[in-house]
């Protein structure tokens, strides 16, 4: 195997990253004009697969899953009560297997490795929610946009186009030189925010709203 690149991230450095990732995630689900900053998620993933070995990626990555899984999907609890654990185990586990597989390409393929990101994302998160049995669809990256401007706009791409999309552009901005990363990573999410404005509100639609807890499809 050959050796990490240049400028391999230290682990404290990296709990740092997947700390303002995680709470990037929350702020874009939680506030509509903050929905840009899920871009800031996806960049916050890159630097931890310069890791210096296969296990802390591997553990890292599970911690930021449940991170932030865990309180989007805290109904779980009620429902399960202790088995959410598992349940949210299980979704962190496909963030923990994307970060192993990153680390892999870019330490084979050094920089050019970096290519693979998005089209690794893209994969798993297809397979996560399309092709197990579970199909754990919930809190892809794409669907913090559902019903806005940037999904009319790109909604050739769906959910997971976007979220490949996007992906690719946290790559970019994290291959660049760094005044050039902020810019581009800044003038992204911003872009994203504005775009990912509610078109309509749900709760004007038919002049009346409707409370719904929970809806399991058992086809």
């Amino acid at each position: 195997m050959s050796s990490l690149p240049a400028g391999s991230v230290s682990l404290q450095k990296a709990i740092a990253w997947a700390f303002v990732g995680v709470v990037c995630f929350h702020l874009a689900y939680e506030f509509d004009w903050l929905r840009g900053l899920i871009l800031g998620f996806l960049f916050c993933l890159v630097p931890l697969v310069y890791l210096a070995t296969n296990r802390r990626v591997f553990y890292l990555g599970f911690a930021v899953g449940f991170g932030i899984y865990s309180p989007q999907l805290e109904f779980f609890w009620t429902i399960f009560n202790a088995a959410a654990i598992a349940l949210w185990s299980v979704l962190a586990l496909w963030v923990a297997l994307f970060l192993l597989l990153s680390r892999q390409a870019v330490v084979h393929f050094g920089r050019r490795g970096l290519l693979l990101l998005p089209v690794l994302w893209l994969g798993l998160e297809f397979f996560r929610s399309e092709l197990y049995y579970l199909r754990f669809s919930w809190l892809t990256p794409g669907l913090v946009f559902s019903g806005s401007e940037l999904a009319n706009l790109l909604g050739v791409l769906g959910v997971y186009g976007i979220g490949c999309l996007l992906f690719g552009i946290a790559v970019a901005a994290w291959a660049l030189p760094l005044k050039f990363r902020v810019t581009l990573l800044a003038v992204a999410v911003l872009g994203a925010s504005i775009l990912g404005r509610q078109v309509r509100p749900l709760d004007s639609i038919g002049g009346s709203s409707v409370q719904v807890a929970g809806i399991q499809m058992e086809f």
